[in-house]
């Protein structure tokens, strides 16, 4: 990681870099290979995404590309130079590079600025061992456990779940097969940003510790509560939910009586759900408060996914299944976000808290501090699960 941590990006050409298509034979052709050979330039990726639609469009359109000729994007307009499809893709792969640099640096000064404060995380917010630790030491074994390592390589991952698994352990399977890489890490300590790798890694966790709890609980991953709630900012439709919603409930067992969830809205800011057959609560949770439309929707999806909880848990608890479940929903906003990031990190300890029966309003919340955590409790699961594959 040092070694990308001191490495310069490869400048890139400006957004206002003008572009077209251009069929080119004989000696131009000739001469646009060999310069294109010598010149090295990169578009921006907005840029470099339109020049494949319109190379793409270009070669659909009319009868192809006459034999002896070649489609080329001509960038600029004095002194022009010549790109082939090939070194589109090239420019694709030094933008990747790019962005890993400028991750990692990012990453680098954020973990420096904590290093240099004093404060203590509090043990409940300690993800991996509820011990009250000095947030400096924990930069300190973070920093230690991506050492050495490359950009792509697996930190945290869950094997998929084998066809014919047992029922008891469906509910593992919604996280199974995800992996979580240095890469995932290093964005994460970028506040406008949160993987949902690094999500998921996190209530997989919570999942785990659930099932070994005298009350059962249902941890749903990032991609299950979108399917009937927010996709890509679109919201799904009553139609298209129900189906949803019973294909997460057949994710375990119908003795689950409490479901938990992150929500993502309009695909920029994360809430979380606690859901309870026992008390017949839904609650809602909201880092920022202050009502939106996009709310008022997950809230009537949330009542959707209840009811049909419900329905399943009297179908086969019919001698405990005693009048109507009279549904009541809570919104929540404590502990406050107090600035535009970090919400995610709020959805997730929520979660983890009310799992455990905690009360997260007691104590203090520092957003930058559950997004160390969080990375710290991902790498030493990773760890711990490396060890017991080597045992």
């Amino acid at each position: 990681m040092h070694d990308v941590w001191t490495r310069q990006a490869v400048p890139v050409l400006p957004a206002t870099t003008v572009f077209s298509v251009v069929l080119l034979s004989g000696p131009p052709l000739a001469a646009a290979v060999w310069a294109s050979t010598k010149v090295h330039v990169v578009l921006p990726r907005a840029l470099l995404k339109n020049a494949f639609a319109a190379f793409t469009t270009a070669a659909r359109s009319g009868s192809g590309v006459p034999d002896g000729h070649e489609l080329a994007v001509r960038l600029g307009n004095h002194e022009p130079v010549y790109e082939f499809e090939a070194t589109l893709d090239q420019m694709s792969s030094v933008l990747a590079f790019n962005e890993g640099i400028m991750s990692s640096a990012n990453f680098a000064r954020w973990m420096q600025g904590l290093a240099a404060t004093d404060p203590h995380l509090p043990a409940p917010l300690n993800f991996w061992s509820c011990e009250s630790v000095a947030i400096s030491w924990m930069v300190d074994q973070v920093r230690d456990k991506i050492a050495g390592r490359l950009l792509g390589d697996c930190v945290c991952s869950v094997p998929p779940v084998l066809h014919g698994s047992a029922p008891t352990e469906k509910g593992t399977g919604a996280f199974s097969g995800y992996a979580v890489s240095v890469r995932d890490v290093c964005d994460a300590g970028q506040r406008e940003w949160i993987t949902n790798a690094l999500l998921n890694a996190g209530l997989a966790g919570v999942q785990s510790r659930c099932d070994a709890g005298s009350v059962p609980i249902g941890v749903l991953s990032s991609s299950q509560s979108a399917s009937f709630t927010h996709i890509g900012g679109r919201w799904v439709s009553l139609e298209s939910a129900v189906p949803c919603v019973l294909e997460v409930l057949d994710s375990w067992s119908a003795s689950v009586t409490r479901f938990v969830m992150v929500l993502i809205v309009e695909n920029c800011h994360w809430m979380s759900a606690a859901i309870s057959l026992l008390t017949g609560q839904v609650i809602l949770y909201e880092s920022l408060g202050g009502p939106s439309p996009a709310k008022t929707h997950i809230t009537s999806r949330l009542h959707l996914f209840a009811r049909y909880a419900e329905v399943r848990w009297r179908t086969t608890h019919p001698d405990a299944a005693v009048g109507a479940i009279e549904w009541q929903c809570e919104e929540v906003s404590t502990p406050r976000q107090v600035n535009g990031y970090n919400c995610g990190l709020f959805a997730v300890a929520i979660i983890w808290c009310f799992a455990f029966g905690l009360d997260m309003t007691t104590f203090p919340v520092d957003g930058d501090q559950l997004r160390l955590s969080l990375i710290y409790y991902v790498l030493m699961s990773g760890a711990a699960r490396e060890e017991t594959q080597r045992a």
